[in-house]
């Protein structure tokens, strides 16, 4: 889950297959995201689109009304994080599958790392967007 930047949002995923954007004022929109629980929810800092990480396997961009822009598949089992980079030029996923990939916007796998014993369940991009921790 995460707040919006202009912190008049949340933006939660869900066991129940769902991404839910919680406008704390007034109301909320549901997008049915993906076909298994949602572990992985965040919004671009220009509040224009939402990724997600999912149980399918795959990460998804999606603008604000809920219409998907791009789907990330490639990874072995459960998407754990979904990461905008500082720019959002690229994306960064992790998963049990004990890797994680780095994604250009329109879905095609820039790099995979490897290397991780057990599941790679948190990633972040340094702040100048030249360093991954995962």
């Amino acid at each position: 889950m995460a707040f919006t930047k202009d912190g008049n949002s949340i933006i939660t995923g869900s066991e129940d297959y769902t991404v839910r954007l919680w406008d704390l004022k007034d109301a909320t929109t549901e997008i049915k995201a993906h076909k298994y629980p949602v572990f992985s929810a965040t919004v671009a800092s220009d509040g224009n689109s939402i990724l997600t990480g999912s149980d399918d396997g795959t990460a998804r961009l999606w603008d604000m009304k809920g219409a998907m822009i791009t789907e990330y598949s490639g990874h072995q089992s459960i998407v754990t994080f979904a990461a905008f980079a500082p720019d959002e030029t690229t994306i960064l996923t992790g998963s049990w599958d004990e890797t994680a990939r780095l994604w250009d916007m329109n879905g095609t796998m820039i790099t995979e790392f490897v290397g991780h014993s057990d599941y790679v369940t948190s990633g972040a991009f340094a702040p100048d967007g030249n360093t991954i921790l995962t």
